[in-house]
């Protein structure tokens, strides 16, 4: 099995420090002689306390991104919005891997993408898989205004079918960071198949990595509960790569690829 832990320098100690502060506040905590746990959630919703309005108002959000996730999370399919600690991570990421190639497998209306584009310097390529050009419409005015849609190349097909495009295109082993939150059900074959796009020390962040808690819950047995699941296995005992699963918004699971 392999080793629970991210390395790598500043992504490495980044992860460290954020999987410590997730642990001490998500998982639980003692106070005194009690056993104080917090449900999983996102920090914008379920999990809205004086501890995580303290830690976002220290994750300084770009402007346009924070209005940008504002109308996403309104939409009748909000709850697709990464939150706003997830896409500080993934900047933070980008920048620490100097990242110039990502895919993002679910870009809804973009947060995801903008986080990863302005992590990265010009020329940065965020290459966005989704099937609804509705969604993509959304966001773009704001990839616009915050000088990213540059980086960002909308790829309108099955998410599946754009990663083996690129291998077929010779871009295997070339790619930085795959960021995974779209349909549940895939999430074993976007990690099957992303490898392969990966460099060394590339890194797999997945979202939903928890799924409310359900994977932890031996009666939730659905099937995209039992794909999130899997992919936590196959990311768990993969000795290709270094893993961490950690409990921030609904559950960050991140594999570097040896």
């Amino acid at each position: 099995m392999a080793n629970w832990k991210v390395v790598g320098g500043l992504a490495g100690l980044s992860l460290i420090g954020v999987g410590a502060a997730a642990c001490f506040y998500c998982i639980g905590y003692k106070q005194g002689k009690r056993s104080i746990s917090r449900p999983v959630g996102k920090s914008y919703a379920q999990a809205d306390t004086s501890l995580t309005r303290y830690i976002n108002e220290h994750n300084h959000e770009d402007p346009v991104l924070a209005e940008l996730r504002q109308v996403s999370l309104q939409h009748s399919a909000g709850r697709m919005t990464s939150s706003l600690e997830t896409g500080r991570l993934l900047t933070v990421l980008c920048t620490s891997l100097g990242a110039t190639k990502v895919i993002d497998v679910g870009l809804f209306t973009g947060c995801s993408s903008y986080s990863m584009a302005k992590g990265m310097k010009d020329g940065g390529r965020v290459i966005a898989c989704d099937i609804n050009s509705n969604y993509a419409d959304i966001g773009r005015p704001f990839w616009v205004q915050g000088g990213v849609a540059e980086k960002i190349e909308v790829r309108l097909k099955p998410a599946l079918d754009t990663i083996q495009e690129l291998l077929d295109a010779g871009e295997g082993e070339t790619f930085d960071m795959m960021f995974i939150d779209a349909f549940k059900k895939d999430y074993p074959n976007y990690f099957k198949k992303g490898m392969s796009l990966l460099r060394s020390g590339g890194m797999i962040v997945v979202d939903n990595a928890l799924w409310h808690g359900a994977v932890a819950d031996p009666a939730s047995n659905n099937e995209d509960t039992n794909a999130i699941r899997e992919i936590n296995r196959l990311m768990s005992e993969d000795e290709r790569v270094e893993f961490v699963l950690m409990n921030i918004a609904d559950g960050l699971g991140i594999a570097v690829k040896k």
